[in-house]
């Protein structure tokens, strides 16, 4: 049965950082692994005007299918693949081929807003939370939204301002407490060691 990692933090803190760290290093411990993001699941909606879209909230939980994540994990968990969706942020749609993942001996889900839903938050072994400053964390995801989704700098702007900022007080930054472990520099090689080699003990103890 495979042991479920959820990485959760707020846009930009690290987390994506994170779960790739875990990704890359855990099979040096002889565990196998896939990484889901829920990123991806975030709802196909083709039939949105432009004016539709620039109103939408992408940062509350309603903008993403948490059943179906909580279904793929169920899956995932007993030895069944999954067949998960591909968002484009560009598009701001679903690509029409979803990609197979294979179960393994831990599945990390990373995103956001992973504890806010809570089928999916009951559904995992361990819940690590990526914390960083606030100032941080925006310019971080000022960045990525003009280098990677194709936001012009007044728009990433006013999305932080009128939905993103609101909704980590809302839907992220209040699972802080409740996480297992705060990681609060993904860089951190003495952490990183104790992390790979506990999950991945925990893991073999689950198989």
């Amino acid at each position: 049965m495979s042991f479920i990692v959820g990485v959760c933090g707020g846009s930009g803190s690290g987390k994506t950082t994170l779960a790739k760290q875990l990704l890359e290093r855990l099979p040096q411990q002889g565990a196998s692994v896939s990484l889901i993001s829920f990123d991806d699941y975030y709802k196909h909606t083709p039939g949105m005007t432009p004016e539709q879209r620039a109103a939408y909230n992408f940062d509350e939980p309603a903008a993403l299918d948490g059943d179906l994540l909580a279904r793929d994990l169920r899956l995932l968990k007993e030895g069944r693949p999954a067949f998960i969706p591909q968002y484009d942020f560009t598009t701001q749609s679903r690509l029409p081929e979803p990609l197979m993942v294979d179960p393994a001996d831990v599945i990390l889900v990373e995103g956001i807003l992973i504890y806010a839903v809570s089928e999916v938050r009951e559904s995992l072994d361990l819940s690590l939370y990526v914390d960083a400053p606030a100032d941080v964390r925006l310019l971080r995801r000022f960045v990525r939204d003009i280098e990677e989704r194709g936001h012009s700098p007044r728009s990433a702007a006013a999305l932080y301002l009128n939905t993103a900022r609101d909704a980590h007080q809302r839907y992220v930054e209040p699972h802080k407490s409740i996480s297992d472990l705060i990681v609060t520099n993904v860089f951190d090689e003495a952490m990183l060691e104790v992390l790979v080699a506990g999950i991945a003990a925990r893991a073999r103890v689950r198989a």
